[in-house]
């Protein structure tokens, strides 16, 4: 079935403006290292420590020896596979 252009045209404001669409559970359990992937916060890494829902978690952060929770979206989060 096509999809309307109005459509296409939602999902890509959305994803411009918003939080981005939601994906499926990733698999991410507490504990696991994951680094961000998208918003203010990409490219830092740290540990989740809290789910609040099937899509957004608190993850502590520790650059800088300083330990901070920021609460992010699930699809902003990739685990990071550790050596």
């Amino acid at each position: 079935m096509p999809i309307r252009e109005d459509q296409i045209e939602s999902v890509r404001v959305i994803e411009e403006y918003g939080v981005g669409l939601r994906q499926e559970d990733q698999g991410l359990q507490l504990e696991d290292r994951v680094k961000v992937t998208n918003g203010p916060c990409k490219g830092l890494e740290g540990y989740l420590v809290h789910k609040k829902s099937n899509h957004r978690f608190v993850i502590a952060i520790d650059s800088l020896q300083l330990m901070a929770s920021v609460e992010i979206e699930s699809a902003y989060l990739k685990k990071v596979e550790e050596e």
